[in-house]
């Protein structure tokens, strides 16, 4: 027997049938992992568990060219370097990692980071989206307004949605 169809064509377009859909704003994929002294160890780690703890590249992927990416950008942009571009970042593992990489990928990898609000492109140059009234590079500011913020909102509101149909179960 087929499954049913996840979504409804309406018009020509395509229609969720679950209507909360459309209070999504975004989409976080955020990972619990422990954080042992030998990931701190060394740089390529790091990358790897940020990219991970971030859902940037998932515990089985074989294709980590995320990685290079991210160590080219951060590289740019905690070195006080210029802002990089796409060429910049390409250029980077070019020389660091004896590979190319498309610009089309590169700007797949660097979406991922402004989706998050981590980076903002200006002018086809990326920077670090920085907190309002933070400190330029203030990663734990950044965090704090961007990310944190957002995700507890989402927990506490999930969590007063639990509470409701707790509520609405014993009230019968």
């Amino acid at each position: 027997m087929p499954k049913p169809p996840n979504k409804n064509s309406k018009k020509g377009k395509t229609v969720s049938i679950i209507p909360e859909t459309e209070l999504i704003k975004s989409t976080v994929t955020l990972r619990l992992l422990d954080f042992p002294p030998s990931v701190k160890k060394t740089k390529r780690s790091l990358l790897r568990f940020f990219a991970l703890s971030l859902g940037l590249i998932s515990e089985n992927e074989t294709r980590t060219v995320v990685l290079p990416v991210l160590d080219s950008l951060f590289h740019h942009i905690f070195s006080s370097k210029p802002a990089p571009s796409t060429l910049d970042v390409q250029d980077f593992i070019k020389t660091h990692y004896n590979f190319k990489i498309s610009e089309k990928l590169i700007r797949y990898h660097l979406q991922k980071l402004i989706d998050l609000h981590i980076i903002l492109r200006k002018k086809n140059l990326y920077y670090l989206n920085n907190a309002p009234n933070a400190e330029k590079e203030d990663i734990n500011a950044l965090f704090d307004y961007w990310l944190k913020k957002d995700l507890l909102d989402s927990l506490d509101n999930a969590k007063e949605a639990f509470s409701l149909l707790e509520k609405s179960f014993s009230s019968k």
